[in-house]
């Protein structure tokens, strides 16, 4: 059977300038998890990035954990389907900000605590929000919807549940081990297909998928299954977690 591994990206800058980046511990939480594979002597065939500055940032710190143990590793091939819902934006548009193209929430410079405090006040309104748009309740005009999003979903795990080639051309007989660096977003809707969950629970899921987590899923012609979800072997340091 295939072998396929769905990362999220590591710690992002939340309030930043730029959410779109990692922050120092998503960088090595990065580094943690390439050094984690390397020592297990995991083989990877192929590696699929979405399309996101915290993607490629992740992508570029498991590998050079990686390849810092002798390990070749597959160049990275970009994959847009597997890139994250349109969540934040959305939740712009519904609060009228002017700045609803861009992928931050930053209030200007604010102390550690007041941080967390706007944080912990942010997501309580979002929560609210995205599940009502989960449910088709929120339709924001230039946002893609829940039910496209789930469609693209769809179509990105059928292409990462396809054989891998190998350098003659031919598909691997095993189908091959593909590692894939998303969001959270993108993790918890390809489990609700798996399970066939209902969009309530998808939401749950999401707000669970902890940074630089492993999900796993072992598939082939006939089944797709779910083997590992949300897992952080390589995060012994507290600090990191």
């Amino acid at each position: 059977m295939g072998h396929l591994t769905i990362v999220r990206h590591g710690q992002a800058s939340f309030f930043g300038k730029n959410y779109d980046q990692l922050s120092p511990i998503g960088h090595e939480q990065a580094r943690a998890l390439g050094r984690w594979l390397a020592h297990r002597g995991e083989h990877l065939d192929r590696v699929v990035v979405g399309p996101r500055q915290r993607h490629r940032e992740t992508e570029a710190g498991i590998r050079e954990g990686y390849v810092a143990a002798g390990l070749p590793l597959p160049a990275a091939d970009p994959v847009p389907e597997v890139d994250e819902h349109d969540g934040l934006r959305m939740m712009q548009k519904v609060m009228g900000r002017s700045d609803a193209d861009a992928d931050a929430f930053h209030p200007g410079e604010i102390g550690d605590g007041d941080r967390q405090a706007a944080m912990r006040e942010f997501f309580r309104g979002f929560e609210t929000v995205f599940r009502e748009w989960t449910r088709g309740e929120r339709r924001p005009e230039g946002v893609e919807n829940w039910a496209e999003f789930q469609v693209r979903v769809l179509k990105g795990l059928d292409l990462l549940c396809q054989p891998v080639r190998t350098p003659l051309g031919e598909p691997a007989a095993d189908g091959g081990r593909t590692l894939v660096v998303t969001s959270g977003g993108f993790v918890a809707q390809s489990v609700g297909w798996l399970l066939d969950l209902q969009p309530d629970r998808v939401a749950d899921l999401s707000f669970a998928v902890r940074n630089t987590s492993l999900t796993e899923v072992q598939w082939s012609a006939r089944r797709r299954t779910l083997v590992a979800f949300n897992a952080l072997p390589h995060l012994t340091d507290s600090t990191l977690v």
